[in-house]
């Protein structure tokens, strides 16, 4: 999850209630990990990311979006990360040698910096800055200077659009918005913290490029135009979901469409299939348990829900943008009859249809990374449960 810049790295973690390493990030244990970014010392363990030389580092505190903590407010800090179940996400901003001791020069460099652009890579990802608490620290070692940024949420905001339920995020950050907090603080550092409009250009434009490759890209591709139009032709009018009795004449085009757009995406591919092995892995194991007490395997079984769950949500956002081509308010021609209207309006809104493509391939995308993500979660979750059960840890 990581890009470089000429001079800044950003690199992000994130560790679920059900991760082996989430009692160090959480203040579950002596010498957590509010102490290290707070006095850059931690007694016995560093970081799996960074690769430490052994030597001390110097930190010049812990801060938050008050300045640097008190004593009873990092006490109250580590009270919410014992006790929340929200993802605890760890970010660690590195920059190059001298640029860092030339733009890093104390904590108050670091604090402008975190309160001025952390607030926009949340934005990014849907996350209202006032629902997460956070915590930071600079640390000045013999080598790269670099902060560390620790954040949760205080509760679920996401909805999810079945049940009405909310919840919280499940890990997952826009790949876009870490590449644009990257630009965001070197432009920062580089002195054109003021130039917003020309900032927001900027990214702008990068992003518009990008959906602008995009598109040429799947409009070149016949293959997604014919499976979109034969849908759009083929949905029965109406507001419905994939799992609804009105889907159930086109759901196979819309789980071809689905599955043809994972096996494009070489990264998504390669994804899907490592989870699946690992799910079947699992499914062995629990029909093993279940033949040897003689219960029904089924509820228990994770392959069969995560490939339901995977083409439901994505067939979802399929027939979501299916609807909106239909319902544009694509303006009549002038003069000719009824059906030559007709037929234009038709036209005009296959093309809209062809024109938005790159978004299509994005919500699809996003939505399918975030079942890879949950169902990842769920086969952590049942191995800690594992391990528990065989004495391997103890439950905390």
């Amino acid at each position: 999850m990581s890009e470089k810049t000429p001079n800044v790295l950003a690199r992000f973690h994130f560790y679920a209630p059900s991760d082996r390493k989430r009692a160090f990030y959480a203040s579950k244990e002596s010498g957590d990990y509010l102490r290290y970014v707070d006095t850059g010392s931690v007694k016995g363990k560093y970081l799996d990311y960074m690769d430490y030389s052994g030597s001390r580092e110097k930190s010049s505190g812990a801060f938050s979006r008050n300045g640097l903590m008190t004593a009873e407010e990092k006490a109250e800090m580590r009270k919410k990360l014992r006790s929340t179940e929200s993802v605890v996400w760890d970010v660690v901003i590195s920059f190059e040698e001298d640029y860092g001791k030339k733009k890093m020069q104390s904590w108050r460099n670091a604090f402008d910096l975190v309160t001025n652009e952390f607030p926009k890579f949340l934005k990014d990802n849907h996350m209202p800055y006032d629902n997460v608490e956070w915590f930071a620290g600079l640390h000045e070692n013999t080598d790269n200077r670099h902060i560390h940024l620790s954040f949760f949420e205080k509760g679920p905001v996401l909805k999810d659009p079945d049940t009405g339920k909310t919840h919280f995020h499940t890990g997952y950050l826009s790949k876009l918005s870490l590449e644009s907090f990257k630009v965001r603080i070197e432009e920062r550092l580089n002195g054109k913290e003021y130039a917003l409009h020309s900032h927001r250009d900027r990214i702008l434009e990068q992003e518009e490029k990008k959906l602008s490759d995009l598109d040429q890209g799947i409009e070149k591709d016949q293959t997604t135009k014919e499976m979109l139009l034969d849908l759009y032709r083929s949905m029965p009018k109406g507001n419905y979901g994939y799992s609804n009795h009105k889907a159930d004449e086109i759901r196979p085009k819309i789980d071809r469409l689905t599955s043809y757009l994972i096996s494009t995406d070489q990264e998504a591919m390669t994804e899907f299939i490592a989870l699946t092995r690992k799910l079947n892995e699992k499914d062995e194991e629990i029909l093993g348990i279940c033949a040897r007490d003689k219960i029904d395997p089924e509820p228990y079984l994770l392959t069969d829900k995560f490939r339901k769950d995977l083409y439901r949500r994505c067939g979802d956002k399929i027939l979501a943008y299916l609807r909106e081509s239909n319902t544009q308010n694509i303006h009549s021609m002038r003069g000719g009859n009824e059906e030559q209207k007709k037929r234009w309006s038709e036209k005009a809104k296959r093309s809209w249809l062809f024109s938005k493509t790159a978004r299509l391939n994005e919500e699809v995308g996003s939505e399918r990374r975030f079942v890879f993500d949950e169902f990842e979660q769920a086969l952590k979750k049942a191995e800690w449960s594992r391990l528990i059960e065989s004495g391997e840890v103890e439950a905390e």
